[in-house]
């Protein structure tokens, strides 16, 4: 079941498969002639000038220290920054 926001937009999506790899790396298989979600954020977000890393610095604000937290002290860092901006794009209803 998909996104009622992706759905309103008329964008199929697909699936794409993972590979996991010992511990912390990952392999991803790209679908062939389309955008990454990166891509398509930085482009979104250019069109609004809207800084590309504006969760990150938000966060760094709250914790300069943010690689050297507990885990629960990470997620409430996060959350902090995702309270502070919108967290959604304006999809029609």
């Amino acid at each position: 079941m998909g996104s009622p926001a992706v759905s309103a937009l008329h964008a199929p999506s697909r699936a794409a498969s993972v590979t996991a790899l010992p511990r912390l790396p990952g392999l991803i298989g790209w679908v062939p002639n389309c955008d990454t979600l990166h891509a398509l954020i930085r482009e979104y977000r250019d069109a609004r000038k809207i800084p590309l890393n504006v969760e990150h610095r938000l966060m760094l604000g709250m914790a300069p220290d943010y690689d050297h937290l507990t885990v629960i002290q990470k997620v409430e860092v996060f959350e902090h920054a995702l309270e502070s901006t919108s967290g959604a794009l304006d999809f029609p209803s």
